[in-house]
């Protein structure tokens, strides 16, 4: 069974990758933003429950894996919060920023995996088709980078 996703951050990347996730059979159970009816609508995209959408960071951690999709200045701040609302231990952290290494979010007993696609993600519909082909940088823990091939 495909472990469990939580996509923080329902942009463009955020959507794109999560999409993709769903189409190849991993359960995307929470998505969370700044603004309910954007986590709805993204939801819609997707492909997952509605009832997934939500504003609640917290919701993350229904998930073993947790997609961090915000800008690249939010990225360590999140997982700050993420810490002080439980203990990340049996979670990986996937961040999908070009600028930061997957070591920016350091967290207690959680793994951290980066992946940074060369692709445009101007446009989600388009950014969907793309990203199955499309090269990716990996760069995390062993464990992390084996589960970013997969």
């Amino acid at each position: 069974m495909k472990p469990d996703i939580a996509l923080i951050g329902p942009g463009k990347v955020g959507c794109a990758f999560s999409r993709q996730l769903q189409l190849a059979g991993y359960p995307i159970v929470a998505v969370i933003g700044r603004n309910q009816n954007r986590a709805v609508e993204a939801c819609r995209f997707i492909g997952c429950a509605v009832d997934s959408a939500s504003t609640e960071l917290s919701r993350a951690l229904q998930a073993r894996l947790i997609l961090i999709a915000v800008p690249d200045d939010e990225i360590t701040r999140t997982v700050e919060t993420l810490c002080h609302e439980q203990q990340l231990k049996g979670r990986t952290l996937i961040h999908f920023s070009g600028l930061h290494p997957s070591s920016c979010m350091q967290a207690d007993a959680a793994a951290t995996l980066s992946i940074h696609p060369l692709l445009s993600f101007a446009d989600r519909n388009l950014a969907v088709q793309r990203l199955q082909n499309c090269p990716c940088a990996l760069e995390g823990d062993s464990n992390s980078l084996s589960l970013g091939r997969a």
